[in-house]
């Protein structure tokens, strides 16, 4: 009952082969420091993480509205282009409207005046005509043509291969994109489509551009256009050539009413030269 009960203690032995053994002992406040020490490790690490935690939060919060502000500036600009192409349209229809109207005839100019002035005023009106379209587009181009290799009209589809050429061979590659349009009718309705598929303004134009198949040509390089004709009457095919930067290059029309089913106007030599 005298004996003192002896503390808790955590002892070691170290046994040396050419020596004595010896006893290390630890004191219970050493075990208690290393277990608060193990803990407030622990709770560090939880508080790290917990802030890393946050972090990404953050940062996918700020992805997400990066790619939402991205999308608002594509629609942006998507519409800055088509009221551009509007206005465009609008500004060459007024100018095919002015040269095409007739001058006005003044009773004090004489009848050698007069004479000399008709055939100046017939030879503007015709360059204008035949380099713009009737919409004020331009319909001739320096440094690219649409070449129609193979046209196929059934009752199903139309089928059209085409060649983008280069007109400047020996210059650098003529760069930019490509829509085919087909206009008609559909239920007794205007009816617009395009291939590839895309959106379309009211005037039948590209909103993005870019939706257009990509081309960059040295020579000539070919390409393919299909439409669905089902309940359709399509009359009239339009061939779209933008710049990267998004100018209208060139339009070429092409008259569905005049062509024969299963027509094949002429080939070119086959395959596609950049």
């Amino acid at each position: 009952m005298g004996d003192s009960v002896p503390s808790p203690r955590l002892e070691i032995l170290v046994i040396n082969r050419a020596g004595p053994v010896k006893n290390m002992k630890i004191r219970p406040w050493l075990i208690r420091l290393l277990i608060l020490l193990f803990f407030l490790m622990m709770a560090a690490l939880a508080v790290v993480g917990y802030f890393l935690y946050q972090q990404h939060q953050r940062f996918s919060a700020i992805s997400k509205l990066a790619v939402e502000l991205r999308k608002q500036n594509d629609s942006l600009a998507t519409q800055v282009h088509e009221l551009k192409t509007m206005a465009e349209l609008a500004r060459r229809s007024s100018q095919v409207e002015q040269t095409t109207t007739p001058p006005t005839t003044v009773t004090t100019t004489t009848v050698t005046t007069t004479t000399a002035a008709k055939p100046t005023t017939t030879v503007t009106t015709a360059a204008a005509a035949g380099r713009t379209t009737e919409t004020g587009e331009p319909a001739v181009s320096d440094a690219v043509s649409i070449r129609i290799v193979r046209q196929t009209i059934t009752n199903s589809r139309i089928s059209v291969v085409f060649d983008v050429v280069n007109k400047n061979q020996s210059a650098k590659p003529v760069t930019g994109y490509v829509t085919t349009i087909a206009r008609g009718q559909r239920a007794g309705k205007p009816w617009i489509e395009a291939s590839p598929a895309m959106r379309l303004s009211p005037l039948g134009r590209p909103l993005n551009y870019r939706r257009g198949e990509a081309f960059s040509v040295q020579r000539y390089r070919r390409f393919r256009a299909n439409f669905q004709v089902a309940d359709k009457k399509f009359k009239r095919l339009e061939f779209l050539l933008y710049s990267r930067s998004g100018d209208l290059m060139l339009v070429k029309l092409v008259d569905l009413t005049k062509s024969r089913p299963s027509v094949t106007p002429r080939r070119a030599p086959r395959g596609n030269e950049g």
